[in-house]
């Protein structure tokens, strides 16, 4: 129960924009459900992106990326979702400030592959954050 409503008070606070708040209450939360494991490790990404802490994210993509493929039990498709998410996460970080081009070519790649990436509307707000 606390942790459910530890992810649901960081879920509040990420839309009122206190991202602190965010990560206090979710980076060393672990739940028995991988539901909320997943939901709770994108927030705490997305987070990390929007407070500019990219050497903190990277870190933490990586773990993200192992905790994937050690959880045999995450359905393959998910797990592949997550993947492509992190892959365009990664790639969403290395543009250059004014690559206007680059974001034009990774938006049009999310928006084909849209149905193979988990929370592809987050990828394509933060590219027309780039535009």
């Amino acid at each position: 129960r606390e942790n459910t409503f530890a992810f649901n008070l960081a879920r509040v606070y990420r839309f009122q924009g206190k991202y602190k708040e965010v990560l206090e209450l979710l980076r060393d939360l672990e739940y028995e459900d991988i539901g909320y494991n997943l939901l709770a490790k994108s927030m705490v990404m997305m987070t990390y992106y929007d407070l500019d802490e990219y050497d903190a994210l990277e870190s933490f993509i990586e773990s993200f990326r192992v905790f994937l493929n050690r959880h045999k039990n995450i359905a393959t498709l998910r797990r592949r979702s997550y993947l492509n998410w992190i892959r365009y996460v990664r790639r969403l970080t290395r543009l250059l400030p004014n690559d206007k081009a680059g974001v034009q070519s990774l938006q049009e790649e999310v928006e084909r592959n849209k149905s193979t990436i988990a929370n592809h509307a987050w990828v394509l707000e933060k590219l027309n954050e780039l535009r």
